[in-house]
C-alpha cells in the first residue's frame, strides 16, 4: 500500500509479492508469469515454454526451438540440422529439410544428447555415392516443398533404383540392374523390386527369369524356339565365318589347304577321337596326290611320318595361338562376373558377350536357369562335377572301343590313342578351369548391408544376392564348396606344376659335352664388335634350345603332357604354372577382393601389366609369332582394365559426357576387344599364303627333305648385322611320330642344331654365320 493508505491493495496481474510491509509490487521475472490479482509469487514456465517480463502466460517454443527447462526466459534454437515437429517442445525432435531424422540413433542415447544434432542424417550421406544422381537425391521426400521438415528413419521414401535392407536401415544402396528396385517407404521384396526381381539390392532373377546381359535385367524366360533361335544365330555366325575362309582360301587359288581342311572334318568324325585326328589329314591328301603302289609296311611308315610333320604343322601354326586368344578371350568375357560395377555401354556388352564364343564359355551359352531350373547350387554341382564325368565317359568309351579293335590294332595305334585321349583331357581341363573356379570361388565370396536397429549386418553372396551367407542352405553346401577349390583353384595347378617339376629334366634335357662344345665354338670363334655380341649370344641360345627341343620332342615317355608345354621352349618348361596362375587369378580370384570396388579394378590393372611384363621379357614360345600374338593379347588385357576403370570413376564422378562416354571409345574399345584374335587370324594366314603350297610342302616332307620357312629380312643377315635386340627363333625338322625313340645322347648330337635338321645353320661345322 502507499503512504497513510488505511488498507492494502492487491497486486494486479502481471506483478506480484513475497514480503510483507512493500509499498510496490515487484513485475513477474521473465520465464515467470503472473496471472492472478493478490499474488505472492510467480509461477515458472514449463518445459517447452518460455516468457518475457511481466508476463501472465507461458509462450510455447516455436518450431526450430526447444526448451528442455522450466522458468526459461527464452527457447533455445536447435543445432543445425534439426528442427522440432510441433511448437512447446522440450527437445528438438525432428530434421530440417534433406535430413532424416534417426530414429534408432535417438532410442539409443535418448534425450540427453540431442543438443549435438547427430540424430539427424544427411539424406545422401549413407547412399553409397548414389547420391544426387542426374540432379536427383536418394530420398524421395527429403526436401519436398510441401514438408517444413524432413521425414523421420521408418518413413523414408526411398528413390527408385535405390534399395534398403530394413525400415530401420540407415544406408540406401544403388541397384546395379536396370528397372530392379521399385523404391518406396516399404521395404518387403514384394514391394522394393520389381517383377522377375528379389534378394539384396533387388539383383537375383526370380524361377521363370533369366538374367538379360543386354538389358542388364532379369527378364521372363524366353521359350524353347527362341533358345533355339539364339542357338541358331551362333551357327549361322560360325557358318558365315567358315564361308569367309572358304572364299578367301578359293580366291588365292590355295585349294589344297581347303582339301586338308575337308579331310581333317572327316578324318574326325571317323575316328571319334578329336585331338589327334587332323594329323592323319595330311596323309590322306598325300595318298589322293601322290600315290604309290609300294608295299603296306611302307606305305604305314610313311603314313606316320606325314602325321608326326601334319601335327606339329597344325600345333605351330594354328594351335598355339588359338591357345592364346582363347585364354585372353576367357579374361575379357570375365569382366562382366568379375567386375559388375563396370557399366559399358550396350554395344561393348554385347561385344564382351561374343568373347565368350572365342572364349569357349560352354558354361555360359544358353540360359541353364531357364531350361533346367536350375539354381546357384545345382551350378555349382553340375559345373564343378561335369568335367569328372566326361572324363569317365571318355575313358569307358577308350576301354571299349579298344577291347573291339583287340585284334586288329597294333600297340602303336594303342599308344597313339592312349595319349590323344590325355591330350583331349588336357585340353578340357585347360578350357574349363577359369569357368568352374570362378563359380567354386565365388561361393565364399560374400556382401554386407546394413540393417540398423542394433541388428546383425545383413550378408549374402556376392553372386547370388537371395543366397545368405549366415542362412543353412549356404552352411550345408560350405564343405563341398571348399573341396571344389582344392580339386579346381588349387588341386589342378599344383598337379601340373608336379608334373612339370618331375619331368624337368626331359622337360630342359642338357645337352652333351659334344654339342655344348660345338655351340660354344661357333659363338666364340668369330670376333664380332661389341654391338653384336648379345644378337650373337642370342643366336647361341636360339641353337641351345633347338638342340634341346629336338631331345624333348623324342622323348616319348613325356609325350602324354605334351599340351602343357609343347609350345614353350625347354628353358621356360616352368612357364605354363604362370598362365594358369595368371588366367585363374583374373578370371576368378579378382572377384574376392573388395568386390564391386574401385580398388577391385586397380588390383586388376596391375595383374594385367605385371602379366604383360613377364610375357615381353621371357618371351618364353618357341615360334616369334606366338609370342607377338601372346603380346597383342596382354596389351588388350591391359587396355580392357584401363577402360574399366576409366568408366567405373566416370561414373562415379557423375561424368556423363567425358571422354570415355563418347562413341570414339566404344569404337576402340570394340577394337581391343578382337585385338587379339584379329591379330591371330593375320598371322596364320601370313604363315599359311607365305610358304610354299601344301602339295609342294607335303612332297617335299615324304622325300624326308626340311622344308625351310620363307626367308624373312633379319634371316637374310650374316650374324655379325644382326640387331643388338633379334632373338633368332629356333627352327628345327619335325621328328616323325614312327620312328623308335632314340636315346638323348644320339638325338642331341645328330640333331643338335649342328647338323642339316637346323634350317639356320650351315652343313659344315667350321661355317659359323647363319643361313
Amino acid at each position: 500500500s502507499g503512504t497513510g493508505q488505511s488498507e492494502c491493495t492487491p497486486c494486479p496481474p502481471r506483478t506480484f509479492n513475497d514480503r510483507e510491509g512493500q509499498s510496490a509490487c515487484k513485475l513477474a521475472p521473465a520465464g515467470t508469469v503472473v496471472n492472478t490479482t493478490g499474488a505472492i509469487g510467480a509461477e515458472d514456465c514449463p518445459k517447452g515454454t518460455f516468457s518475457g517480463v511481466a508476463s501472465t502466460q507461458c509462450e510455447p517454443c516455436p518450431i526450430g526451438t526447444y526448451n528442455n527447462e522450466t522458468g526459461e526466459g527464452e527457447c533455445r534454437r536447435c543445432p543445425i540440422p534439426t528442427t522440432t515437429s510441433a511448437p512447446g517442445l522440450e527437445f528438438c525432435d525432428a530434421c530440417e529439410r534433406t535430413y532424416y531424422w534417426d530414429t534408432v540413433y535417438f532410442e539409443r542415447r535418448g534425450r540427453d544428447e540431442v543438443r549435438d544434432g547427430e540424430q539427424c542424417v544427411d539424406c545422401c550421406v549413407q547412399c553409397e555415392d548414389a547420391c544426387d544422381v542426374e540432379g536427383k537425391d536418394c530420398i524421395e521426400n527429403c526436401d519436398a516443398e510441401d514438408l517444413a521438415r524432413g521425414p523421420e528413419l521408418e518413413t523414408l521414401d526411398v528413390r527408385r533404383g535405390r534399395w534398403r535392407a530394413t525400415k530401420t536401415a540407415g544406408t540406401i544402396y544403388d541397384c546395379p540392374m536396370r528397372r530392379s528396385c521399385r523404391g518406396g517407404v516399404s521395404t518387403k521384396t514384394a514391394d522394393q523390386c520389381f517383377d522377375g526381381h528379389h534378394g539384396a539390392l533387388c539383383g537375383a532373377c526370380m524361377k521363370g527369369f533369366d538374367f538379360d546381359l543386354a538389358r542388364n535385367r532379369c527378364v521372363q524366360c524366353s521359350s524353347v524356339g527362341d533358345m533355339v533361335v539364339r542357338a541358331g544365330n551362333v551357327l549361322v555366325v560360325t557358318g558365315l565365318i567358315c564361308v569367309l575362309v572358304y572364299l578367301v582360301l578359293r580366291r588365292y587359288g590355295k585349294a589344297h589347304h581347303l582339301e586338308a581342311a575337308i579331310v581333317v572334318v572327316k578324318d574326325q568324325v571317323r575316328a571319334g577321337i578329336s585331338m589327334g585326328a587332323q594329323s592323319r589329314a595330311f596323309a590322306d591328301v598325300g595318298d589322293a596326290l601322290d600315290a604309290d603302289d609300294d608295299d603296306e609296311e611302307k606305305e604305314e611308315v610313311d603314313e606316320r611320318e606325314g602325321r608326326g610333320r601334319a601335327s606339329k604343322m597344325f600345333h605351330r601354326t594354328v594351335l598355339t595361338k588359338l591357345k592364346i586368344v582363347v585364354a585372353a578371350s576367357q579374361i575379357a568375357q570375365s569382366t562382366e562376373a568379375v567386375l559388375p560395377q563396370v557399366r559399358f555401354t550396350r554395344v561393348i556388352v554385347e561385344a564382351r558377350r561374343f568373347m565368350g564364343v572365342l572364349g569357349i564359355a560352354i558354361f555360359d551359352v544358353g540360359s541353364f536357369d531357364c531350361l533346367f531350373g536350375w539354381n546357384y547350387m545345382s551350378k555349382l554341382l553340375v559345373l564343378s562335377l561335369a568335367p569328372f564325368v566326361v572324363v569317365a565317359v571318355a575313358a569307358g568309351g577308350y576301354l571299349l572301343v579298344r577291347r573291339a579293335r583287340a585284334q586288329i590294332e597294333t600297340a602303336a595305334d594303342r599308344h597313339e590313342a592312349f595319349l590323344n585321349i590325355i591330350y583331349a583331357i588336357l585340353l578340357l581341363v585347360y578350357v574349363i578351369l577359369p569357368s568352374v573356379s570362378t563359380v567354386v570361388i565365388t561361393f565364399f565370396s560374400c556382401r554386407k548391408f546394413v540393417r540398423g536397429a542394433g541388428l546383425d549386418d545383413l550378408k549374402v553372396m556376392a553372386f547370388e544376392l537371395s543366397i545368405k551367407c549366415t542362412g543353412h542352405r549356404h552352411r550345408r553346401w560350405r564343405p563341398f564348396a571348399a573341396c571344389m577349390i582344392l580339386v579346381w583353384p588349387v588341386g589342378m595347378p599344383l598337379a601340373i606344376v608336379a608334373l612339370l617339376w618331375r619331368n624337368r629334366a626331359r622337360l630342359n634335357p642338357p645337352l652333351s659335352a659334344r654339342v655344348a662344345a660345338q655351340i660354344h665354338r661357333r659363338r666364340t670363334s668369330v670376333k664380332v664388335p661389341e654391338v653384336f655380341q648379345s644378337a650373337q649370344r642370342n643366336y647361341a641360345t636360339a641353337l641351345e634350345q633347338a638342340a634341346k627341343i629336338e631331345i624333348r620332342d623324342a622323348d616319348d615317355s613325356i609325350a602324354a603332357l605334351a599340351f602343357v608345354f609343347e609350345e614353350y621352349e625347354p628353358r621356360s618348361y616352368m612357364f605354363p604354372v604362370f598362365e594358369i596362375v595368371r588366367r585363374l587369378f583374373l578370371s576368378s580370384v579378382l572377384a574376392v577382393f573388395f568386390p564391386g570396388s574401385m580398388q577391385q579394378v586397380c588390383v586388376g590393372l596391375l595383374g594385367t601389366m605385371l602379366s604383360f611384363a613377364v610375357y615381353s621379357s621371357e618371351q618364353a614360345y618357341i615360334e616369334d609369332d606366338d609370342d607377338k600374338v601372346s603380346s597383342v593379347a596382354q596389351a588388350q588385357l591391359v587396355l580392357i582394365y584401363f577402360a574399366a576403370l576409366a568408366v567405373f570413376t566416370s561414373d562415379e564422378s557423375d561424368q556423363k559426357q567425358g571422354v570415355f562416354s563418347s562413341v570414339a571409345f566404344v569404337v576402340v574399345l570394340i577394337g581391343v576387344f578382337f585385338a587379339s584374335f584379329i591379330v591371330a587370324i593375320y598371322v596364320i594366314l601370313l604363315d599359311v599364303f607365305g610358304h610354299a603350297s601344301l602339295r609342294e610342302a607335303y612332297e617335299k616332307a615324304r622325300s624326308g627333305r626340311s622344308v625351310p620357312r620363307p626367308s624373312r629380312p633379319s634371316e637374310g643377315l650374316p650374324e655379325t648385322s644382326t640387331p643388338d635386340n633379334a632373338r633368332p627363333t629356333p627352327q628345327r625338322a619335325d621328328s616323325t611320330s614312327g620312328a623308335p625313340p632314340a636315346s638323348p645322347r644320339s638325338v642331341g648330337e645328330e640333331s643338335a642344331g649342328l647338323d642339316e635338321d637346323i634350317v639356320y645353320v650351315d652343313d659344315d661345322d667350321d661355317e659359323t654365320t647363319p643361313k
